[in-house]
C-alpha cells in the first residue's frame, strides 16, 4: 500500500501547484470501453483498485473517496488502502452528495473531459454550480503527469472480420446507417465507440484484453462515407483498400480539426447522448454546431444478429461445450486426488479452449470461485486469494471465449463430490430455486414489443417467494466476436425501453449468493427467435453444458420443468458426444441422464 500512498501524495502536490482542490479520476478511457488498455488504467495505478467500474474523487484538503458498485465491494476492500480512500457506492446521486459535503464555495475540481460521458459531467456541473464549486477542465491528464513509467498506447494492426463470419458487407452496413441519418435529417454521426466502428466496417483489433477492438474514432456521413481517425502504425496499407474508396484513414490528431470543420458547416450532427465523451460535445458546442443528441444508430443493427452470425454462435457454442465437458470430466475425475486450485481451473479451461483454431482468447477474466468466493459476484482468483478445490465444495465457474464466429459466456455451479460429502438441504433448495428461474426465462414466449425488464420477474419469482433475491441483472446482451457485454438490450429490474427483437443474443443468469458461504449462478446464452405462425417471440438456448443434477431437489420441480431439463440435457449429449473420447463421453452420458 506504500506505493499507492506516495502516488496520492504526489497528486496532492500537483493539485496544489495547479490551484485545484480536487480531481475526478474515472475508470474509463476516452472510448468509454468496458476494458481499457494498460496505459489508461489510471484509477488502478492511483488507488490499486482493478475492477472495471468506478470513480475516485481526490480531495487535497480532506478525505478522498472511491466509488464502486456492489460487484466490487469485497474486492476493493482487499485492494485499496481505506486510510487513504473511503469506499462508497457508485451512483451519480451518491457522487453528488459527496461533492456537496466535502467541497465548499470557491473550491475548484479538475477533470479530464475525454474520460467522462456527457450525462455524467452535466450532472456534476449542476451540483457544483448549486454549491458555487468550480469545475475546471484540465488541458492535460494530471495522472499522466506523475505516472512516469506509464505503458505506451497500443499499436497493433487492425484486421478484417471476414464476411463468412460477419454475414454482411461493410458496404451494406454503411448504406443502412447512412439511410438512418437521412431519416433523422442528419449529415454526420460521430462514432466514439470502437465497437460501433468495428461492427460498421467489419474490422477488429487487439488493443484491449478480452474484446477484439481497435481503439479509434470515426465519422460517417449521410452518403455512407466514413473517415477513421487512427494511429497510422495500426494500418496495413496493402489491405486497407479492402474497405473501398468511401472509407479513408486520417491520423488521430486530425480528429479535433475535423470536428471543427463539420461543426462550422452548420449541417446537423448526431452524437450518442449516453457514451460520447464530454470533450467531443464541448468542442462541438464551442463551434456552435447543429447537434442532435440521440442513440447510436449502430446499436440495434449490431444487436440483432443476422443468420450467419446466429449460426456462427451455434457453432462457437458447440466447440465451447466440448471444451467445457472435457474440463468438467477432468475435474470430477481428479478432484480430491490431486491438488487443484481456482487458478488451476482458469489455466485448464483456457488450455482446452485454445486448442480450437477459431479461438482468439477469453471473452472476460474467468471467475473460478470456491465456497465463499462464489458469493462475490465478480470474484477473480489471484495468487493471494487462490483456494484449493476440495470435495464438499460448492464451486462456481463463469467463463467465456472469443471465437471468430461467436462470443460465449457460461456459468456452472456444481458440488464437488466425495465420500460422505453431500450438499446441504439449504444449498440444494436454493440451487433449485435458481434453476426454476433460469428455466422460466428459457421457456418464455412473448409478444413483439416486450422489454427485458418485463421478463425479469420470472427469473426472481421462486427466490422471492422465500424472501431471497440477487443484486445483478438477469441477462445482458452479447456481441458476435465483439463485447461479451453489449447493449442496448438486457433482462434486468432496471427499466429498459428497448424491445427484445429477433436475432438478439442475451445471457440468462439468475443467481443466489450467501455471504461468506457459497454462491450459485446458472448461465446460458439465449437468442431471440420468431414463431411466425403464432406471431410471437421465444428463446433458443445456445449454450451446451450439463447442469449439476446432484444439486437439484427434484421434488421442487414441476413436470414441465423436468421436461425442459431432460430435453436440454439430451440436446447437450447428442450434440457433444461425437467429439469426446470414451471416458469423457461416458461421464457426459451420466451427467445428462434424466432427472
Amino acid at each position: 500500500m506504500k506505493n499507492f500512498f506516495l502516488r496520492l501524495q504526489k497528486l496532492h502536490q500537483l493539485l496544489s501547484k495547479k490551484k485545484l482542490h480536487g480531481l475526478l479520476i474515472p475508470y474509463a478511457d476516452e472510448y468509454q470501453n468496458e476494458y481499457t488498455p494498460p496505459c489508461a488504467k489510471r484509477l488502478a495505478w492511483l488507488t490499486g483498485f482493478t475492477g472495471s467500474a468506478g470513480m475516485c474523487i481526490v480531495n487535497r484538503k480532506g478525505s478522498s473517496s472511491l466509488f464502486i458498485d456492489g460487484r466490487y465491494t469485497i474486492q476493493a476492500r482487499r485492494e485499496v488502502d481505506q486510510k487513504s480512500y473511503e469506499l462508497r457506492p457508485l451512483s451519480l446521486k451518491e457522487i453528488g452528495r459527496w461533492l456537496e459535503k466535502n467541497f465548499v464555495k470557491g473550491n475548484k475540481i479538475g477533470l479530464d473531459a475525454r474520460l467522462h460521458p456527457i450525462p455524467e459531467i452535466q450532472y456534476i456541473k449542476r451540483i457544483c454550480r448549486k454549491r458555487s464549486i468550480g469545475l475546471e477542465i484540465c488541458k492535460e491528464n494530471l495522472i499522466d503527469k506523475i505516472w512516469h513509467n506509464q505503458p505506451a498506447k497500443p499499436k497493433r494492426k487492425i484486421f478484417f472480420h471476414k464476411i463468412k463470419f460477419a454475414g454482411r458487407t461493410a458496404d451494406s452496413k454503411r448504406k443502412q446507417i447512412a439511410e438512418s441519418l437521412r431519416r433523422k435529417k442528419c449529415a454526420f454521426f460521430i462514432l466514439t465507440s470502437p465497437e460501433s466502428t468495428a461492427w460498421l466496417l467489419n474490422i477488429r483489433g487487439n488493443d484491449v484484453q478480452n474484446t477484439p477492438l481497435c481503439l479509434c474514432f470515426s465519422v460517417i456521413d449521410s452518403r455512407g462515407r466514413v473517415t477513421i481517425f487512427i494511429d497510422p502504425q495500426k494500418i496495413d496499407k496493402k489491405k486497407n483498400d479492402i474497405l473501398g474508396h468511401n472509407v479513408r484513414f486520417l491520423k488521430t490528431k486530425d480528429f479535433n480539426p475535423f470536428l471543427k470543420k463539420i461543426a462550422r458547416s452548420r449541417r446537423r450532427i448526431l452524437i450518442d447522448k449516453n457514451k460520447t465523451p464530454f470533450s467531443v460535445y464541448q468542442a462541438l458546442l464551442l463551434d456552435q454546431a447543429n447537434m442532435l443528441l440521440g442513440d447510436d444508430p449502430c446499436l440495434l443493427p449490431k444487436a440483432c444478429k443476422n443468420e450467419v452470425e446466429i449460426n456462427g454462435s451455434r457453432s462457437a457454442h458447440l466447440r465451447d461445450g466440448v471444451a467445457l465437458v472435457k474440463f468438467l470430466s477432468w475435474l470430477y475425475k481428479n478432484a480430491g486426488k490431486r491438488k487443484i486450485t481456482e487458478l488451476t481451473v482458469v489455466k485448464k479451461l483456457e488450455n482446452l479452449r485454445s486448442k480450437n483454431q477459431f479461438f482468439r482468447g477469453a471473452s472476460f477474466d474467468t471467475i473460478a470461485a470456491v465456497d465463499g468466493h462464489a458469493a462475490i459476484v465478480h470474484y477473480r482468483p489471484s495468487k493471494v486469494s487462490n483456494r484449493a478445490v476440495k470435495c464438499g465444495n460448492i464451486f462456481l465457474v463463469d467463463s467465456g471465449a472469443q471465437y471468430l464466429d461467436g462470443t460465449t459466456d457460461v456459468t456452472r455451479t456444481f458440488f464437488v463430490r466425495g465420500k460422505s460429502k453431500k450438499p446441504s438441504i439449504d444449498q440444494k433448495n436454493n440451487f433449485t430455486k435458481v434453476l426454476k428461474g433460469h428455466i422460466a426465462i428459457a421457456n418464455s414466449t412473448f409478444p413483439f414489443g416486450t422489454k427485458g425488464h418485463q421478463l425479469d420477474p420470472r427469473a426472481r419469482k421462486y427466490l422471492r417467494q422465500s424472501g431471497l433475491d440477487y443484486d445483478h441483472g438477469t441477462g445482458h446482451g452479447v456481441g458476435s466476436y465483439l463485447g461479451v457485454h453489449e447493449g442496448p438490450q438486457s433482462i434486468s429490474q432496471a427499466k429498459n425501453d428497448v424491445n427484445l427483437l429477433p436475432g438478439m443474443i442475451l445471457s440468462n443468469e439468475p443467481g443466489y449468493y450467501k455471504m461468506n458461504e457459497y454462491g450459485i449462478r446458472i448461465e446460458n446464452l439465449i437468442t431471440v427467435l420468431e414463431n411466425r405462425k403464432k406471431k410471437e417471440l421465444f428463446f433458443e438456448t445456445l449454450t451446451l453444458a450439463p447442469i449439476d443434477k446432484y444439486l437439484i431437489n427434484r421434488r421442487m420441480l414441476s413436470m414441465k420443468e423436468i421436461g425442459w431439463l431432460n430435453d436440454y440435457h439430451a440436446k447437450v449429449y447428442s450434440n457433444l458426444k461425437s467429439f469426446l473420447n470414451k471416458e469423457q463421453e461416458s461421464w457426459l452420458k451420466q451427467a445428462t441422464g434424466p432427472v
